[in-house]
């Protein structure tokens, strides 16, 4: 495919504070290599029907997690340019603007393929359905008295959780939701699922990882009003007493592209800190 050929998606909240002058920029310099198209977040537009070849978002996790989603199926390498907080996924700053452009033109866009869950949920006669990259949480909610999930794997019962609720993570979302609860890092390139229990009633409910290719049913037997299914905590949908979730692999995959001045580390070591030793004091005479 020819330069001229090839189109680029930039996609932000063009009312987002910052992003209007590096959108621009950027837009400006990748039109001397490629065609361009803007889209902009906040029309909630139908994602999927660009067409482009690569696309850079602007904006943090929370924004690159939506448009992956959204833009399920395309399979496009994606940059994310953080502007937020964390920038975990988003591994590129604006001060890595000539990095990107140079990645572009040389056609040296090194990506990962991350899996995706597909969450069903059958909730009396409504279904309802959804993509996510992080995770699928089953959360206790209000009035926040202890709920009662039934699980099962593959058709085959696992166990019965009494507590808060549950998180199925992607080795992706591992670093989210699930390790604030205690649940493992798993290294991104690994396709498993992770089922944390949350502040489980037992001494004995532990995190467990999974194949990808595993099928997840949970069966909600006791919850409460305010109990919910919450997709990469961005999208709820009430859960009501009997509905039942099943969570398995998509068949769709998000193409993250990733710095290549950085390790596959990096970012676990500089945002999330692993790996920082205790900070002895010398001893009294050594």
């Amino acid at each position: 495919m020819s330069e001229r050929t090839r189109t680029i998606l930039l996609l932000a909240d063009f009312h987002r504070a910052g992003v209007e002058p590096v959108i621009h920029e950027l837009k400006d310099r990748l039109e001397t290599i490629s065609r361009v198209e803007l889209v902009d977040l906040r029309t909630k537009e139908e994602l999927r029907r660009h067409g482009g070849d690569l696309a850079v978002v602007l904006g943090g996790d929370g924004t690159l997690l939506s448009v992956a989603r959204k833009m399920a199926g395309n399979e496009i390498p994606i940059f994310g340019v953080n502007l937020g907080k964390l920038g975990y996924l988003a591994e590129f700053g604006v001060d890595d603007l000539d990095l990107i452009i140079e990645m572009i033109r040389e056609n040296r866009v090194g990506f990962s393929r991350r899996m995706m869950l597909c969450a069903c949920l059958k909730n009396g006669r409504e279904n309802f359905v959804s993509l996510a990259v992080n995770d699928v949480v089953v959360q206790a909610g209000p009035p926040f008295r202890m709920i009662e999930l039934k699980i099962s794997i593959d058709g085959l019962e696992l166990t019965t959780i009494k507590g808060d609720g549950v998180i199925i993570a992607t080795s992706t979302g591992s670093t989210g939701h699930n390790i604030s609860a205690g649940g493992p890092v798993v290294d991104s390139s690994i396709s498993a699922v992770v089922l944390t229990p949350l502040n489980a009633h037992s001494l004995t409910h532990r995190p467990l990882v999974v194949s990808s290719s595993t099928e997840i049913c949970i069966t909600a037997e006791r919850v409460n009003s305010g109990s919910a299914v919450i997709i990469d905590g961005q999208v709820t949908c009430p859960l009501g007493s009997k509905s039942v979730i099943k969570i398995g692999p998509s068949e769709n995959y998000f193409l993250l592209v990733h710095n290549p001045r950085y390790s596959r580390w990096h970012t676990l070591q500089t945002k999330l800190n692993w790996g920082i030793g205790v900070n002895y004091k010398d001893e009294v005479g050594s």
